[in-house]
Parts: structure tokens; sequence; C-alpha cells
């Protein structure tokens, strides 16, 4: 309670005063503007400003594609540094089919033969990139994905082809009434249990408001930042930095470019303007995720052992809702011995619809029975999210400081790699405002279409995201009327 009440203060008592300054305001919003990190911006822009450039590039491939090669090759013709993005491409494609090297050796030769004579023979930039770009991608979703025709997708229409596919599954499944599961679900902040937490309705997925801010954070930081050091490669003014505060509470940071210096610029700066954002999100839950795997997971995995799994969520409307609480671990599943997750996972998929579950717990033996699967009507459910939870080794009871740290910091980077990389998806939707939308929206003017037929593209695109959208968010609808009908009554 004292939580909440800190919170709640930091927002009223934050909101009045605030009131009476010059920042902008929404309601109880503040966009509170500096011109801090402004010459920080400038100058990591000014350090390699041709590495940010094609970085920036091999942004607009990786979210579009080779739709998005294709139009790089059509508006820089002449600019190699797109072999660079090719090349690193086909060193991943050989990683990961590195065990099938016929055809490694297969796709090397096409890709030469393929450049030899596009490249030097008949100069066609735009149709050689959008090749190249289809067969890397491909490979590379392929290994990743495994659908073959969700692979050639994204290899044409980039990473938006992985959501929107995802997407219009979900929505179909909620159409036909085999999930009442939302595909899509707000992020809001919640009291559970005495404790301030970020949830998100109709998943059983929260986490603890400390965490949420410090991963929000880090997201938002980079993302904007990234903005900031394109516009600045590019020349483009820079009008301030800033914090957005909800009261006195800090909630996100932008970097607010010239509006009207942006609008003017070429299509393609603009291009790796927005591409940068959500690239450089990417990025961070890479990098986050390698050493969270390699540096804190492996020193975990000589001081620690796993004894069970940790409830981290509970779906609302679900068996396990009733029985099982956050916080609580698991030992046995139906007799079975929990080991790791995925020891976990296979002795639920053994479960069927109607099954009474045993589970023995630090709470003592529970028993309920599934329900179906919201996803697969002929699988069980039992509605827990789990992590592995880990306790030290006998005999090193020295480490526990270090292991209690180390802990905490693995539990903050799962939240910054999931920030991070859910954000990144969905501003790459092709949908205004978001930074997807307005990439959408340059391709589309590069293809030259009359004003009428863009507009009809456009706003056609933008209905049918809508659409989706709301669908995936229809059992959201059902949860908020049942949630009113319960306090009614």
């Amino acid at each position: 309670m004292s939580t909440a009440l800190v919170l709640l203060s930091l927002i009223i008592i934050g909101s009045l005063i605030l009131m009476r300054t010059q920042h902008e305001r929404h309601f109880l919003f503040f966009l509170i503007r500096t011109k801090y990190f402004l010459n920080f911006i400038e100058w990591i822009a000014n350090l390699a400003p041709r590495f940010w450039m094609w970085l920036a590039d091999f942004a607009i491939i990786i979210s579009f594609g080779s739709v998005g090669a294709a139009y790089l090759g059509g508006v820089q013709p002449r600019e190699k540094t797109r072999w660079v993005s090719f090349a690193i491409l086909t060193l991943a494609t050989a990683y990961l089919w590195r065990q099938e090297v016929n055809l490694i050796l297969l796709l090397f030769l096409i890709l030469a033969g393929f450049m030899i004579w596009w490249k030097f023979r008949v100069g066609r930039e735009v149709i050689a990139d959008c090749f190249i770009a289809f067969i890397l991608l491909t490979s590379i979703s392929m290994r990743i994905i495994i659908k073959p025709w969700v692979a050639m997708l994204t290899g044409f229409f980039g990473i938006p082809a992985i959501l929107i596919i995802g997407l219009l599954t979900h929505a179909h499944d909620i159409v036909i009434g085999t999930s009442n599961m939302p595909g899509v679900t707000p992020a809001i902040p919640a009291e559970k249990e005495g404790k301030w937490v970020i949830t998100f309705p109709g998943v059983g997925i929260s986490l603890p408001l400390n965490y949420a801010l410090i991963a929000l954070g880090i997201t938002v930081i980079f993302h904007e930042f990234a903005h900031g050091i394109i516009s600045r490669v590019h020349k483009m003014k820079l009008k301030s930095t800033g914090i957005i505060t909800l009261g006195a509470l800090p909630i996100g940071a932008f970097v607010e470019p010239d509006e009207e210096v942006l609008n003017k610029s070429p299509g393609f700066q603009k291009m790796r303007v927005f591409a940068i954002g959500s690239f450089s999100n990417l990025i961070v839950a890479g990098f986050t995720f390698l050493i969270l795997t390699y540096g804190v997971g492996g020193i975990l995995e000589h001081i620690t052992e796993v004894d069970g799994v940790e409830v981290i969520g509970l779906d609302q409307g679900y068996p396990a809702e009733k029985y099982l609480q956050k916080n609580q671990i698991i030992y046995k599943l139906n007799g079975v011995e929990i080991r790791s997750l995925q020891n976990f996972s296979y002795a639920a998929s053994k479960l069927k619809p109607g099954q009474e579950v045993v589970l023995e717990t630090d709470h003592g033996i529970i028993k309920f029975n599934t329900t179906t699967n919201p996803a697969n009507k002929s699988r069980a459910y039992m509605g827990v999210v789990v992590a592995p939870h880990f306790r030290l080794k006998k005999g090193i009871d020295a480490y526990k400081c270090t292991f209690n740290f180390l802990t905490s910091l693995s539990i903050a980077m799962y939240w910054i790699i999931f920030f991070n990389f859910n954000i990144a998806l969905v501003n790459l939707l092709p949908l205004v405002p978001l930074d997807g939308g307005k990439m959408f929206e340059e391709l589309i003017a590069w293809f030259k279409l009359s004003e009428l037929n863009t507009k009809r593209v456009v706003y056609g695109v933008i209905a049918f995201m809508v659409m989706l959208l709301f669908l995936n968010a229809y059992p959201l609808f059902t949860l908020v009327w049942q949630e009113i009908l319960r306090f009614l009554s």
C-alpha cells in the first residue's frame, strides 16, 4: 500500500506542480523539453557517419525484406555498402545451415552467378538487390520459422510479415471459437498482493513495476537516441531532448527533430531515420540475450541447479488461477520430477482436456482438472505461466549474495529483451503513426503511383490493420464486460 501511495502522490502532486510551468501537457502527461544530450548525440553521430548510414540501410533491409533492398537499390544505385549487408546475411545463412554443406555451396553459386550477371552485364540494381535479399532472408527465416511459405513472405516483406501472419492466424482462431485469448493486449499498471505491477490483461503475464520501468526506460532511450543520431548524420536539426512524465513519474524519453526539416529531406534519409529506431531495439534485445545466455547464465549454471519451475503468471478464468499463486514453486507434475522448463512443458503436453493434474509444490500437493487449450481444443490447458526456479548447489552457500544479485540481474535482462523485441515488432507494423507506417508511406511513394492510388493503398492497409487489431483485441472486450457484470452483481 505504501508503494501505491508514493506513486499516487508523484502523479497528483507532480501534476499540480507541473501545471504551473510552461511544459507541454496532455491531460496528466507532460513533455519536459531540455537541450541536454544534444551535444552527446552530435558527438556520437560524428564518430562514424558512414557506419551509421550503413547500419540504417541494413535496418531497412531487415525491416522490409527484399522490398526494402529493392528500394535502396532504386534510390541509391551506386551505394556499395549494401554488399556489406548481403555479406553479413550470407554469413548468417551459412551459420544456420552449416550442416547442409551442399545447400550452402549451391546458394553461393546462385548468388555469385546472379551478382556477376546483373551487376556487371545488365546493371539492374533493383532486381539484383531484391533477388539476393529475398534468397538470403528466406533462407534465414526458413531455418528459424520452419514453415516455408511464412519464410518466403518474410523474405519478401520483412519482419512485419511475421507479425501480420501471427495476428491473422490468431484472429481466425478467435472468430471460429478455438481461442478466447487476446492476440494483442495493453500493458497497464495494477496492484496485486500489495505491490504495483505492470500486467498484460488476458494473458496472465505481469512483472514488478521496478523491472518494467528499467526495461521500458532502456527501450525508449535507445530507440529515441538512434533516431537522433541518424538525424544528425544527415544534418537534420534536433530541437530538443526530454522526458515524458505522468505527473512527476518519468515514463519515457524522446528526441525531437525539426519536423519541417525532416519532411523536406530526401525519402531515403527519412527511411533511415524511421528504420533505425526499431532496429536499435532489436540490437539491444540481441546483445542482452547473448550476455544473459553466455555471461550471467553461464555463471549461474556453475553455481545453481534447477529444482522446479516458478509460477510467474496465471491466466484469468482458467483452472490454475483458483489453486496456484504467483511465486509458487512446482516440483512435480503427475509424478514427473521437474528439472527444467522443457521437462515441465513435455509433461504438460501429455495432459488431456479434463484430466486431473497433481502438482507437488512448496505449498503442498494441489489437485485440479485441466480445461481445453484456447488455441487448440484437442490439447489440455492449465492457465499457468512458469519460469525455471534456481537454487544454489549444495556446499557453496558463500555465493548467496552473488546468486541473489545475478538472479535479479537476469530477471531485469529478461524483461529488457521482452520489451525491446516486442516493441520493435509492433513499431514496424504498417500503421501510422508508427515508424513502420511512415516507412510504408515512403515505399508506396517510391512506386510513383498517382496520388489517388497512393491514398487508396495507404488507407486500405490502415483499415485492414485496424480490423486485424480489433479482432485480436476482441477477447479483451469480453473480459472487460465480465468484470463489469461481476462488479455490478
